[in-house]
Formats: C-alpha cells, structure tokens, sequence
C-alpha cells in the first residue's frame, strides 16, 4: 500500500490535483495470476478491502480531499468516500491558494458519488 500513497503524494497530486485538469483517482487494484493463485481465499474483495482500509484513512487528511476530483474505489462498501464526500461538499472545501507551481482552484468530490453510485447501478444489471 505504501507505494499507491507514495504515487497519490508525490505523482498523482502535485500534477493533476487543483490543476484544472479532470481526473480520477484508481484506487484499485487487478490482482495478476499469480496473486491469484497464491491467495485463492481472499478473492477480489478480499484485494479490495487492503486497499480500502487505508484509502478512507488518507482521504481524511484535507491535503488530500481538497485536491481529488473522482475518487475510483472497488467495493465501496468497503471505506467512507461517499459519507466523507458529502460532508467536505457541505462544508464547501476549495483547493489551496496558488502555490508557486501554479495549483488553485476549486474541487470537490460531489464526482465522487456519482461514480461510485454509477458503478453500484452497473454491478446490479
């Protein structure tokens, strides 16, 4: 998990966070064959709970939240985007003044929802 914090920090957010640019946050993850067959147990939400636990624990942080658009999750269940979304909208969060790279603007995760909720409505069909 490390090493998907480690790109939302240092890739993912200082490129695309309070840019302008529309993106979305994957945080999921494919398991591959082998991790299959080494962990024939866990199965996808197994995979996706590992991810989930400490998404909902870094998307707390407001350097975080105020800087994603979409929030990608497997499983939403699973974490608290959807109630967290809903409250930083309430609270009407803006990104950061400018910085000297050139971030600002205003995001929220309302996205958020209206992907994860997409998403629910598309594993029921």
């Amino acid at each position: 998990m490390n090493g998907l914090e480690e790109y939302f920090e240092k890739t993912a957010f200082p490129t695309l966070g309070c840019k302008g640019t529309f993106w979305s946050a994957m945080a999921e993850m494919t398991p591959d064959e082998a991790y299959q067959i080494e962990h024939p147990q866990r199965g996808l939400r197994g995979m996706a709970q590992m991810v989930n636990i400490p998404l909902t624990y870094w998307w707390h942080r407001p350097e975080w939240y105020s800087r994603s658009m979409i929030i990608s999750t497997d499983f939403f269940l699973g974490n608290n985007i959807i109630e967290m979304s809903v409250q930083v909208n309430k609270n009407k969060l803006v990104c950061p003044p400018p910085t000297d790279n050139g971030g600002g603007g205003t995001f929220t995760l309302v996205n958020a929802i209206l992907v994860l909720l997409s998403l629910l409505i598309a594993s029921t069909l």
